[in-house]
């Protein structure tokens, strides 16, 4: 078993001695520590006494049901990893379970083999996201510790802030098969498009840091919305778009940064003046944010997503082509062009 000790710890919550029996019984026999409540009072009984990881819940209960059970037990413990299983198929009771926290909705009669997939499922969403948590609180420890060294040296700051952050947001990403390696692949095809484009060193050098940190804000977002399949709700879009507010709140502190901030700030705006966080158009753009947004959309079209398959090199060039002028500055394009076809730079693409 992956993550923190009490993920072994399980409690199953149902009003039929039977169920509560056969569920308990068979999670016993995978390894898991298993407490048992007929009713929801009882579970939060349980839950107030002992940590679990995970609970496995019947919606329909006397008193309180499943469904009203689900907050007041996130209450508790806001860590804790919820399934429910009903005997009833109602689409909106489904809904508002997993709108009130839960993780995974199961109809009785379930297959032990399903209901061990889910668990499973539903855990590892746990682990990561108490893990991403973690990496936020060290993100902030490590900027307010590196802040108060400024005064002392600043370029050993500098250095040791930046590779911090970086390492930082590669750990994160490496808990997220969709999401692995994205950064290091923005910021080789961002270095050599800088290259391509003959900018000085000191730019490219903020370029290179820029793709390093661009997407230090995507630790805030929802792993539920990094990975739906359907379209973003206008609510989840501008959560989404908040990510770039977010990753510059945690790198302000770091004053010394300079062009960077403003690279990492305009890594979402668009040629036209279309984009996000500001609306900025042209040459309005950082060039360094001009960049990123070509690295970042060749990237993302080349990896593999919850919601769609890769598309090869020559594919996404041709996708990109047609918002040359729109989305993208063309000429930022035209560096791509050269990259890929030279074919010069390690990881153009995902694994």
């Amino acid at each position: 078993m992956i993550g923190d000790p009490e993920r072994k710890r399980l409690l199953v919550v149902d009003d039929e001695e039977s169920m509560r029996l056969a569920i308990s019984r068979f999670l016993r026999t995978r390894g898991y520590e298993v407490e048992v409540a007929e009713s929801a009072r009882e579970a939060l009984q349980v839950l107030a006494s002992v940590r679990c990881a995970g609970m496995i819940c019947d919606v329909r209960m006397p008193g309180m049901s499943g469904v009203e059970l689900i907050p007041r037990a996130l209450e508790i413990d806001p860590d804790l990893a919820v399934m429910m299983l009903t005997a009833v198929g109602d689409n909106s009771v489904a809904t508002e379970s997993l709108s009130r926290g839960a993780g995974e909705y199961l109809m009785k009669p379930v297959e032990l083999g399903e209901l061990m997939v889910a668990l499973e499922r539903v855990l590892n969403r746990r682990s990561i996201s108490m893990e991403r948590r973690d990496v936020e609180r060290l993100i902030a420890e490590e900027v307010a510790h590196q802040t108060s060294a400024l005064q002392h040296d600043r370029a050993e700051t500098y250095s040791r802030s930046v590779e911090s952050l970086a390492l930082a947001v590669v750990l994160a990403e490496s808990k997220d098969p969709y999401f692995a390696g994205t950064t290091a692949r923005v910021t080789a095809i961002s270095t050599a498009i800088a290259d391509v484009l003959s900018l000085n060193a000191e730019t490219r050098d903020h370029v290179s840091t820029a793709a390093r940190l661009h997407d230090v804000g995507r630790l805030a977002i929802r792993d539920e919305l990094l990975h739906k399949r359907g379209p973003l709700t206008a609510d989840e879009y501008d959560h989404v778009k908040g990510h770039v507010r977010v990753g510059l709140e945690v790198l302000a502190p770091l004053i010394f940064l300079g062009s960077v901030l403003e690279f990492v700030e305009d890594h979402h705006e668009r040629w036209d003046g279309m984009g996000y966080p500001n609306g900025r158009a042209r040459d309005r753009i950082s060039i360094g944010g001009r960049i990123l947004a070509v690295a970042d959309a060749f990237v993302s079209l080349t990896s593999k997503r919850a919601y769609r398959t890769p598309v090869d090199a020559d594919s996404a060039l041709a996708l990109l082509a047609d918002q040359a002028g729109s989305q993208f500055d063309p000429a930022f394009l035209d560096a791509l062009v050269v990259i890929v076809t030279d074919r010069h730079v390690l990881g153009l693409t995902a694994d």
